[in-house]
């Protein structure tokens, strides 16, 4: 059962035992690429993917959805610390917004460097950048960053981070709402005397109940029936949801 892992591959190998409690990146590509022609009415997307195998799936889904608002691609690697060579593809372009896929890491220096070279479009990142160490790194660059990612806003529910924090002494991440509700399908098959792996597994397959953050259903392949994607957007500094993008 995970709560994060987004690569669609990980329900294709025919595993019975392995459940995703979240929608994967052939959902959250083209969510984003549909977020990014619509709603931010972009109409040239350069796409930088990084080189996991997390950045690669979701920077091709992404591509897909954009069609003829793709401006361009490029690859980066994890510990990249200069990109001025895509920068200079990116400002090539004209792009009026870039896509990073891959991880805050990197896509914090990224975003600011390419403001220092006078790129004035938006810049969007998934799950994987969705994290407030992505606006300490990128610094005042970060005012132009948007997020996608299949994780429900925390603000919908905010007594939850008040007992998260009273129980852990930290501030709830992206996924813990997730974590969350992961973990009580898990213990509340328990709960109700599934003691064994053959039971539990049952139970799970026949799971069928909202959770905190979404009703959770899979179908045969562990993929939930009717995951949703989120949007987010810094705003003075901060992290803030701007509600449902598919």
């Amino acid at each position: 059962m995970t709560p994060a892992a987004t690569n669609p591959g990980l329900t294709t190998n025919g595993w019975t035992t392995f459940f995703r409690g979240l929608g994967n990146d052939a959902v959250q590509g083209p969510a984003a690429a549909k977020f990014m022609i619509d709603k931010l009415q972009a109409k040239k997307v350069y796409i930088v993917q990084d080189d996991s195998e997390y950045g690669i799936g979701l920077g091709a889904t992404t591509a897909e959805g954009l069609g003829d608002a793709l401006a361009g691609t490029d690859k980066v690697t994890q510990g990249q610390k200069d990109f001025s060579a895509t920068i200079s593809k990116i400002m090539s372009s004209k792009a009026d917004a870039v896509f990073y896929s891959g991880y805050y890491a990197e896509g914090a220096p990224f975003d600011q460097q390419l403001v220092n070279k006078g790129y004035t479009g938006t810049f969007i990142g998934p799950d994987g950048l969705k994290d407030d160490q992505f606006i300490k790194q990128a610094g005042d660059a970060s005012k132009n960053a948007y997020f996608t990612c299949p994780c429900i806003p925390g603000e919908l529910l905010p007594t939850f981070a008040k007992d998260y924090k009273a129980l852990a002494g930290i501030d709830p991440g992206t996924y813990s709402i997730e974590g969350y509700d992961a973990a009580t399908v898990l213990l509340a098959g328990i709960d109700a005397g599934n003691q064994d792996r053959a039971s539990l597994l049952q139970w799970v397959n026949d799971y069928d109940k909202d959770g905190l953050s979404k009703h959770y259903k899979w179908d045969d392949k562990g993929e939930l029936q009717s995951p949703t994607v989120y949007g987010y957007k810094v705003e003075n500094g901060k992290i803030l949801p701007i509600g449902a993008i598919g």
